[in-house]
């Protein structure tokens, strides 16, 4: 029993030199591995290998050169690129499957290896890498990392709906109440004086 799991230990010791030797090497648990620039399957053209201790390895690819590639292919949900970003850096374009995923910029006031570019919750599959250079001033590549984990979704937060006003009532003006017209008062009538009757007169007779 003692013989198997020394052996088995001596089988995993000797899988790990050979990712490390080939440019492969494991950074976590969740199946994410690291890919050097002079790992087995890059192809390059017009991008040429440089030294530099800030480097991932020692080494890594750059030029002044526009339209220079490099390219592989790889399997995972997702893929990180690093590069070294600096005043006079340049810009690389970033194509998946022969689709562009956009234009970054390797320009920093201070000289910096760093991600420049992800992609997450890739197909599940093999998938084709292409990095194109888009200046004549530094442009470079130093290694990627891909995983197999899908990254979780996020969950959508809820947009708060603001309280719905309450309608207020529109004050009606009081109803004017009806003003009698007066009646001007009817006038009494005046009796009409009538002239006395004269007391007739008797007429004398002649004796």
């Amino acid at each position: 029993m003692n013989m198997l799991k020394t052996s088995c230990r001596s089988w995993r010791s000797l899988m790990v030199i050979a990712a490390v030797a080939c440019g492969l090497t494991s950074v976590n648990a969740n199946a994410a591995t690291k890919i050097e620039d002079n790992a087995a399957g890059w192809t390059y053209q017009n991008l040429p290998q440089y030294s530099d201790s800030q480097a991932s390895g020692g080494t890594a690819r750059g030029g002044a050169r526009s339209g220079a590639t490099a390219q592989r292919s790889f399997t995972g949900r997702s893929i990180e690129i690093y590069a070294e970003k600096q005043s006079d850096g340049g810009s690389l374009e970033i194509f998946i499957d022969n689709v562009s995923r956009g234009t970054v910029s390797l320009v920093n006031s201070s000289s910096v290896y760093t991600r420049v570019f992800a992609a997450t919750n890739l197909s599940a599959g093999s998938h084709t890498l292409r990095i194109v250079t888009r200046s004549t001033n530094w442009n470079n590549f130093d290694y990627i990392v891909v995983d197999d984990a899908v990254s979780p979704t996020p969950t959508p937060t809820a947009t708060p709906r603001p309280p719905t006003p309450t309608p207020t009532a529109t004050p009606r003006p009081p109803t004017p109440t009806p003003t009698a017209t007066p009646r001007p008062p009817t006038p009494t009538p005046t009796a009409t004086p009538r002239p006395p009757t004269p007391t007739p007169t008797a007429t004398p007779r002649p004796p």
